[in-house]
């Protein structure tokens, strides 16, 4: 016992044990501060909350009618404003309104309004007339006009590049960079040397900055960068009347009108593989008008107006043919919660879908021939674009076009 004692007793193994005491000490005490951080930790974590998104339009909950417009041919709201925009074709006139009603008319504003394009990041809206200027408005108020090339289309607004680009039913590609003109660009068929009229169908690839143009008639897609038409490829189809872009799937979906019409060109959608030019030709009716794609499940929707159907594409491969009502027309989807909005012209309703089903559809009130749909995500708001127009027989026997008054519909 005393050689142990005296053993201990050493001051090397004294030493020994208080540096063993000091390191059994800064062990505790960092074991309670890592407690007590992980309790402030927690304490003051963020509160999550989940937004739902927004239930589909079920209503008509107000009609605006436009008094002295005839037979219009556009409609867009701008989110910002909350300002809605027609162009009314056959009265050559603007109608601006808010959910109260009409609150401007711009009487002979140019022959022939046409197109209208809203920009989602402020209060400036762009308008065309097929023979007459192209007009920029911010809210209210008219504060750029000037004449386009020659008869100014539709417009696509390349987030990218800052670039709007304006086709024309003659040959230019009119350019505008915050809404002063930059340049007409010619498109020229790269194996024949003509030019290339009536670029009406189009979009931009968001992972690339360049912009698509589908011919109407001449079986060929133009592809822009910038001021600068770099490439061009067939696809095949004739009587290309819209044309979406998806940039994550590297795909891009051209809706064919004349798919009937054209024994040589019978698809009425063409799917391209940017990436490759790969195309695949679908036939599902003759004749497609307007194309919605779907963010979340990717589908693509297409109107058949010919067929009363409208085909989904999950990619290059038809998911499913849905029965909708008499000639879908305009077609739209809502990003936040996945209902697409179809737009059907002959019996006065709008078709709700979801996935692959119909799951409502809604009887419209107000005027007649749903012509184009907009919508508000600040507000949740579907506006609906009755035309009212019509087809007669003069007393000549020939057809006639006659409008009756036009209404703005909402919906909730």
């Amino acid at each position: 016992m005393n050689t142990v004692f005296r053993f201990l007793a050493r001051p090397y193994f004294i030493v020994l044990f208080v540096v063993w005491l000091i390191s059994m000490m800064l062990i505790a005490w960092r074991q309670h501060t890592f407690a007590q951080a992980a309790v402030m930790q927690h304490i003051f974590l963020p509160i999550v909350t989940h937004t739902q998104p927004p239930a589909a339009v079920s209503a008509v909950v107000s009609q605006i009618a436009l008094e002295g417009a005839q037979c219009p041919n556009d409609i867009a709201v701008n989110q910002h404003s909350g300002l809605v925009y027609v162009t009314n074709a056959e009265s050559d006139s603007i109608s601006i309104l808010n959910d109260a009603g009409v609150v401007r008319t711009l009487e002979n504003s140019g022959n022939l309004p046409g197109w209208i394009l809203s920009d989602p990041h402020s209060e400036r809206v762009y308008l065309t007339h097929l023979l007459g200027p192209i007009m920029i408005f911010e809210g209210q108020d008219l504060v750029n006009s000037f004449a386009g090339y020659h008869e100014p289309y539709n417009m696509i607004l390349n987030q990218n590049n800052g670039y709007l680009y304006i086709s024309d039913l003659h040959d230019r590609i009119t350019v505008l960079e915050d809404g002063e003109l930059v340049e007409h660009v010619t498109l020229v068929n790269g194996e024949t040397g003509k030019t290339i009229a009536w670029n009406l169908a189009g979009d931009y690839d968001t992972e690339t900055g360049l912009t698509y143009y589908a011919s109407w008639n001449q079986y060929l897609i133009t592809v822009m960068d910038g001021l600068t038409p770099v490439d061009q490829f067939r696809y095949g189809g004739q009587g290309a009347s819209d044309a979406v872009i998806d940039s994550y799937r590297r795909l891009m979906y051209v809706a064919n009108a004349h798919a009937s019409q054209k024994p040589d060109a019978p698809q009425n959608i063409n799917v391209i593989n940017l990436d490759t030019r790969e195309n695949t030709a679908i036939f599902t009716s003759g004749e497609s008008r307007y194309i919605a794609l779907e963010p979340t499940s990717g589908y693509a929707y297409v109107t058949d107006a010919e067929n009363d159907t409208v085909t989904v594409l999950d990619g290059t491969a038809v998911k499913a043919i849905i029965p909708v009502g008499d000639k879908p027309w305009h077609i739209l989807a809502d990003p936040r919660n996945g209902h697409v909005y179809v737009a059907n012209l002959d019996d006065n309703t709008i078709s709700v879908l979801y996935g692959t089903e119909v799951v409502d559809t809604i009887a419209l009130t107000g005027g007649f021939r749903p012509w184009r749909l907009t919508l508000n995500p600040e507000t949740n708001a579907l506006y609906v674009l009755n035309r009212s127009s019509y087809i007669y027989l003069s007393e000549f026997g020939t057809e006639r076009k006659g409008c009756d008054t036009p209404y703005v519909l909402r919906l909730e």
